[in-house]
């Protein structure tokens, strides 16, 4: 199997994952929302929720297995996200999860990975962060993430970055 000039979320030649995540604005708060495609609803951290200071829409009783492993009352959210660079946003809802900080992922480096492959050359990287782990506040589901390529592509606009 060719994986020499791929970018996906493994490198086998490094062994480590390139998780999914950018920089992005949350009604003007910047964060690193993470992508996952195995997640139905888009969930937030209790610090990223209350640094927003609003009223959630509504409460529900959720299982959420993923991130509390049982089921809670939790609030949703409407917020807008969009890209540092003001080129998209949409409306989201987010679930407030109960934990201040969901977790932790290495720092991808995007600027090397973007000049290691030259199929990625017109993508552009908002994200300059140099920490050696970011903290990963947001989690975007599979309707925000269906909603964001779909709108870009149409678009003919780039989002904030790639991986």
């Amino acid at each position: 199997m060719k994986t020499e000039g791929v970018l996906t979320a493994h490198q086998p030649e490094n062994k480590e994952v390139v998780y999914p995540f950018v920089l992005e604005e949350i009604d003007r708060i910047k964060t690193h929302p993470l992508l996952d495609i195995g997640t139905r609803s888009s969930y937030a951290s209790t610090k990223l929720i209350n640094l927003l200071n609003k009223k959630p829409k509504e409460t529900a009783t959720k299982r959420i297995d993923k991130m509390l492993g049982s089921s809670t009352n939790v609030g949703i959210y409407s917020q807008t996200l969009g890209a540092v660079d003001g080129e998209f946003d949409m409306n989201i809802e987010l679930t407030k999860i109960h934990k201040p900080q969901p977790l932790t992922l290495n720092n991808p480096n995007y600027a090397t990975l973007l000049s290691k492959y030259s199929h990625l050359k017109e993508v552009k990287n908002e994200d300059n962060d140099t920490r050696p782990r970011i903290p990963i506040h947001v989690v975007l589901g599979t309707s925000e993430y269906a909603t964001i390529k779909t709108s870009t592509a149409q678009s003919g606009k780039t989002w904030t970055t790639c991986c």
